[in-house]
């Protein structure tokens, strides 16, 4: 029996030898490295003294108890640091975990200087043992915790951590609490906590390889009380050991024991390896609905997970992932991407989760797939569409869409019209849908629609607020324009009658310079005057060259290249001018001095092309999608007011054309903007 035990512990002190030195080896990888490191050198520390104190003075030695306890308040200080930062700061929180083994170790230290050599005495004593079983039921609650608030990403590697932890303090529990039932050690049993060391060593290790060497990050729990699943749990751990711990004692048998206490933590291990696996839970979810319940889903909780997931408060608080989560629950998929309407004309994927292949996609809006979903509003299964495609007729799915890991594709409606489509990734356990998920899955979709559609509203009021604010400042910029209009007229009314005083000169001078400077600067703020201009027929070439000519002034200087045929629209020169004068200063900000900028003209049937070419910053795709062309989102802090491009884009499509942005970061940006060309004929007449 003690070749087995020196063996077994032996075993656990080399893995977590290994374990603990990788751990403070890679110790700025993650903040649970120097915790891990430490629990485990001095788990290594336990092991050796449990081998130096066999055979006789085992388990009766009080530096090998004293030392089990440095042993778990690392293990709970372990588990602490993986709980939420919030958490970690409670001052009484960790007071009332660490406070226990701190106790017992007073407790054995006490007795060890009250002389009594013999530690059996102390653990047959039953306040000390409930002292020890208090402590590790603080081990196991604070399992509970971590697991509750690992993040999904991290669960598949974390969970072997856990688990070990768990056949850790529970063989502990079981021991310490077969004692306090019968009121002996069983040495056998006793020895066997090594090959529970080595077990629970193992999977630790199995587990951090899992992670593949990310970096650990946890959620904020929504719930800091003690759950009573915890204390039903270990409630039923107690009974069942005890139970078992009065069998062992009964049936006695040296390798017996030692053999059975293997046995029942490698059957726990397994078990919770199998409960804690997704598919498993898939599977067993399954068979509850086909045979204990008349419906598949429970309405009232599916609703409400989806409501609370919705508005849920979280790290990632976009709507637009909630929104994929909330979906994604309802299956327990891993995956799923969002396309939303923008502008009427395109569906762009506007969030993605664990679908790298349609990231950043756009789609037409005006094509099949928006028909096929505005006019049945049916989901579409993937596996289906290609199996038998004339159960989707005139749908055509685009090759994004079409791909392996996409198993559905669920519209969002509002009212008739589609705002969008989530695409849901194949899940653990894929099944045959009935009526009762098509119904959930439509429910759920006019839900999210519902909170996207009520997002994007606000963004508008938002915008229309600012608009509102923007209406303010250029009524108090009105007061003091009228201001240095009445400074003016006083001038020039008293100018007639002290034109010959010198005086008099010098104070208009002044007065008249100071009203230019505070004109010039009421002017930078309100950037363009009023647009209520009469619109004329206008060259393009005119109007080009004086925008170009005005920037001239700065570098680099912008070089126009234009068709040698004369364009002409209709617009409003000033306007028209100051808009291309806009974009072409906007490029010259992007672009270092001995940069380019092209400024070309060219033709394409009826409409007229302009292009602002520079090889500046450039700009991302999210940028120009989301940022550009928000009003009062400028990126010049103080110097702009953040309306320029979009009031550049308002008046092209106001005048019949429309903008195009092209732009790479550290590459380039290509401003093209297209305008409706007039005929001869017209121009003529107008002459």
């Amino acid at each position: 029996m003690q070749t087995h035990a020196v063996l077994a512990f032996a075993l656990g002190g080399i893995i977590f030898l290994l374990l603990g030195v990788g751990s403070i080896w890679q110790r700025n990888t993650t903040r649970l490295a120097k915790p891990l490191g430490l629990a485990s050198l001095i788990t290594v520390a336990w092991c050796i003294l449990s081998i130096s104190r066999l055979p006789d003075d085992w388990p009766r030695d009080l530096l090998l108890l004293s030392t089990e306890q440095f042993r778990n308040g690392a293990w709970i200080a372990l588990l602490l640091q993986t709980l939420p930062d919030k958490t970690q700061k409670k001052q009484l929180l960790r007071v009332g975990c660490h406070l226990p083994w701190i106790m017992v170790l007073l407790v054995v230290n006490l007795h060890h200087y009250l002389n009594e050599t013999n530690s059996l005495n102390l653990i047959s004593q039953s306040t000390f043992l409930w002292l020890i079983i208090f402590e590790i039921i603080i081990c196991l609650t604070l399992l509970e915790q971590a697991y509750r608030n690992t993040l999904p990403e991290h669960l598949d590697g974390m969970r072997f951590l856990y688990i070990a932890l768990a056949g850790l303090f529970g063989f502990d529990l079981y021991f310490y609490v077969q004692i306090q039932l019968i009121g002996s050690v069983n040495i056998d049993i006793a020895l066997s906590r090594g090959g529970v060391t080595a077990i629970a060593g193992l999977l630790i290790i199995f587990g951090l390889q899992r992670l593949n060497q990310s970096k650990l990050q946890f959620q904020v729990s929504r719930n800091l009380v003690l759950y009573s699943t915890s204390l039903i749990i270990i409630g039923s751990f107690l009974f069942v050991m005890a139970l078992g711990g009065y069998y062992v004692r009964q049936l006695g048998g040296s390798w017996g024991s030692f053999a059975q206490s293997l046995i029942i933590v490698t059957a726990s291990a397994t078990t919770l390896i199998i409960t804690s696996s997704k598919k498993t839970r898939a599977h067993f979810k399954v068979l509850l609905s086909k045979h204990l319940f008349r419906h598949r889903y429970d309405y009232r909780e599916e609703w409400l997970r989806l409501i609370h997931t919705l508005t849920s408060s979280s790290i990632d608080n976009d709507i637009n992932r909630l929104s994929l989560r909330a979906m994604s629950n309802i299956f327990e998929t891993e995956g799923a991407a969002l396309w939303l309407k923008y502008d009427n004309r395109l569906l762009i994927n506007t969030a993605n989760i664990g679908l790298p292949e349609t990231k950043s996609s756009e789609l037409p809006f005006e094509s099949s797939l928006r028909d096929y979903m505005e006019s049945t509003r049916k989901i579409i299964v993937l596996d289906e569409y290609q199996q038998f495609p004339e159960r989707y007729p005139n749908l055509d799915l685009p090759a994004c869409l079409k791909t392996k890991s996409i198993w559905l594709i669920i519209p969002l409606m509002l009212h008739d019209s589609l705002i969008g489509f989530i695409a849901l990734k194949t899940p653990h356990l894929k099944r045959h849908l009935s009526w009762e998920d098509f119904d959930l899955l439509k429910t759920a979709g006019l839900q999210v629609a519902s909170f996207l559609a009520a997002e994007q509203t606000s963004r508008s009021l938002s915008e229309s607020k600012q608009f509102d604010a923007y209406s303010r400042l250029t009524a108090f910029i009105m007061h003091d324009l009228k201001n240095l209009i009445a400074q003016q007229s006083l001038v020039v009314k008293n100018a007639t009658k002290h034109k010959d005083n010198p005086a008099f000169v010098e104070d208009a001078i002044n007065t008249i310079d100071n009203s230019v400077k505070r004109m010039s600067r009421l002017l930078d703020q309100l950037k363009q005057g009023n647009e209520d201009v009469k619109q004329t027929t206008l060259c393009l070439q005119t109007v080009l060259l004086d925008a170009t000519r005005k920037c001239h002034n700065r570098e680099p200087r912008p070089s126009l290249h234009m068709t040698e045929e004369e364009l002409y629209i209709k617009s409003s020169a000033e306007q028209l001018s100051m808009i291309f004068g806009h974009v072409i200063r906007n490029a010259q900000e992007a672009t270092e001095s001995q940069g380019f900028i092209d400024v070309s003209l060219s033709k394409k049937g009826d409409m007229a092309i302009v292009e602002v070419e520079d090889n500046g910053c450039g700009m991302n795709q999210d940028f120009i999608r989301e940022r550009l062309f928000r009003p009062f989102d400028s990126t010049k802090s103080s110097k702009g007011m953040g309306i320029g491009a979009y009031q550049t884009r308002e008046f092209i499509r106001q005048a019949g054309g429309d903008v195009e942005i092209f732009s790479e970061e550290d590459t380039g940006t290509t401003f093209c903007i297209t305008l409706p060309l007039i005929q001869i004929t017209e121009v003529l007449q107008t002459a």
